[in-house]
């Protein structure tokens, strides 16, 4: 009786776990909540390195490198008036399988924000997107064809 208890346990286990991860593949929108989350609420609360994990590489080059000096920058006590923050993610839109926007709001106790931000799909994980002005390229047209040397 032990020994076909400890199979039907097993069994469930197993069930519960591909379900679950399944459903997770299946639906990428909890993932791309939690990394906005994590990013938006580890910079609200000017805890810049703990956002690292949850970004671009491309954001760790603009927008990290510059809080890093900002925060380093700003009057003492300032940060201390400006936390902690709250941040409440309002909707997750996929734009395509590998582009999502989450929309938060950002409550601090000296300001109120609405606002969003991109995430992309990178190796299977979803981080926080954002270019800053620097970074920007002028978007080109997608050529159908590349131009033949004969011509």
């Amino acid at each position: 009786m032990k020994r076909q208890f400890k199979t039907t346990l097993i069994v469930i286990i197993m069930t519960l776990s591909v379900g679950t991860a399944m459903c997770s593949c299946g639906n990428p929108k909890r993932a791309i909540r939690n990394a906005a989350y994590s990013y938006l609420d580890a910079m609200a609360n000017y805890r810049v390195e703990d956002a690292v994990p949850f970004c671009t590489s491309e954001t760790q080059e603009g927008v990290i490198r510059v809080s890093r000096n900002l925060v380093k920058a700003v009057e003492p006590g300032y940060i201390e008036s400006d936390t902690p923050a709250k941040v409440k993610i309002k909707k997750v839109e996929m734009t395509s399988d590998t582009t999502a926007t989450a929309y938060y709001h950002k409550t601090t106790p000296q300001k109120k924000q609405d606002g969003k931000v991109d995430l992309v799909l990178r190796n299977g994980v979803w981080k926080v997107h954002i270019l800053m002005g620097f970074q920007k390229q002028p978007v080109k047209p997608d050529l159908k064809e590349e131009p033949s040397a004969s011509n």
